[in-house]
């Protein structure tokens, strides 16, 4: 049962014209839902890593801070690192310099959770992401 309310919301968020409201309270609900490694697994087999991956340059703040935020929930499992290197480092990499303080604070604790596992570690090696991490906070720091 479970793996269909994956699927309804995996439709939710692929739906074009979906107002940035409800974009937001979906992925809002999918982050309470991925507090355990089977629904994560779930969410992995489902492929909203790359669904919520491309929301993250989504014209509204509040979803691209929403799906960032999902991205790092995702970065705590170790399934999920070879499809955040495919899909999400590119955008995670863009929004450290977003206009909204929140996006870029969502992007920067992506990068602090991943920077606490070995395979974390190896993506954002792999990435070449900590170029970017080190030239965000320069320039917004101070």
């Amino acid at each position: 049962m479970f793996d269909r309310t994956i699927q309804k919301f995996k439709e939710v968020l692929l739906q074009q014209d979906l107002e940035a409201s409800k974009c937001r309270d979906a992925l809002k609900t999918l982050n309470e839902l991925i507090h355990n490694q089977e629904t994560a697994d779930q969410m992995i087999d489902h492929d909203l890593i790359a669904i919520v991956s491309a929301l993250m340059k989504h014209r509204n703040e509040e979803v691209r801070e929403q799906s960032a935020l999902l991205i790092g929930q995702f970065s705590l499992h170790n399934r999920s690192c070879e499809s955040l290197s495919e899909y999400s480092f590119a955008a995670l990499k863009e929004i450290l310099e977003d206009p909204d303080q929140k996006v870029r604070n969502a992007a920067a604790l992506v990068f602090q959770k991943l920077s606490v596992t070995a395979s974390g570690c190896e993506c954002i090696r792999d990435t070449e992401s900590a170029n970017q991490m080190i030239i965000s906070f320069i320039g917004h720091s101070g």
